[in-house]
């Protein structure tokens, strides 16, 4: 592998690792929220499927 190639490998693997340690970190400070968004999925879900069963 050549200087060039070896290069962008290394930039690539470091975005990467920067992308998910800044996805861990947002994560980690938003999962006080998480219960209330699965809770409002769960609200529009369940609304979707109760008028579309209501003939």
């Amino acid at each position: 592998m050549n200087q060039s190639g070896f290069n962008e490998r290394l930039r690539q693997i470091l975005i990467l690792m920067l992308i998910l340690l800044i996805a861990a970190l947002l994560i980690s400070q938003l999962t006080v929220f998480i219960p209330g968004l699965l809770g409002g999925i769960t609200y529009i879900l369940s609304r979707t499927l109760f008028f579309q069963a209501d003939l």
